[in-house]
């Protein structure tokens, strides 16, 4: 009698999975790269609307972290006669999943003392708030359903100034 082994070899090729895994960290890198890049200040949210990226400019624009941005810390910084329909046009886009564009003015950081203005009395005006232009898109999957938001909030200030 002679024993038999017998052996079950398993092996799983890692290799596609790997190179998948690392081109996807690349393009993720990549779009930081183009958000940090943009004038603009870049952020995305999750499906139910909850921001979990900002790009540089937002921290340079409004001096917060990224902890006090988090958990609509942002929204101290719209000005309180625009949060109202900010909040409202964010919340229809969020619930229809439909794109959204809202103009609001938003405080620049202290340490810049936002922008002078020479009003009509000729009189000089700090600007602390600045008018902004939100615009947000959903990512949709292929049922329909929103899995992201990517969005942009880009200073509008003097094409306001010159409608006035």
């Amino acid at each position: 009698d002679h024993a038999t082994l017998n052996w079950l070899t398993i092996a799983t090729d890692i290799d596609d999975q790997r190179k998948v895994t690392d081109a996807l960290m690349a393009s993720e890198e990549q779009l930081r790269v183009i958000a940090d890049a943009l004038p603009q200040i870049v952020w995305t949210a999750d499906y139910q609307g909850n921001i979990d990226f900002w790009n540089h400019r937002w921290f340079e624009y409004t001096g917060l972290t990224a902890q006090q941005s988090l958990h609509g810390g942002w929204r101290l910084l719209i000005h309180a006669d625009d949060l109202s329909a900010y909040d409202r046009a964010w919340r229809d886009a969020v619930v229809h999943g439909s794109f959204m564009e809202v103009e609001f003015r938003l405080k620049r950081v202290l340490g810049l003392g936002g922008r002078r203005r020479i009003s009509a009395a000729g009189i000089s005006q700090n600007r602390d708030y600045l008018w902004h232009l939100c615009r947000a898109v959903p990512v949709k999957d292929s049922d329909g359903q929103v899995v992201r938001w990517f969005g942009t909030w880009t200073e509008i200030e003097e094409h306001k100034d010159n409608l006035n």
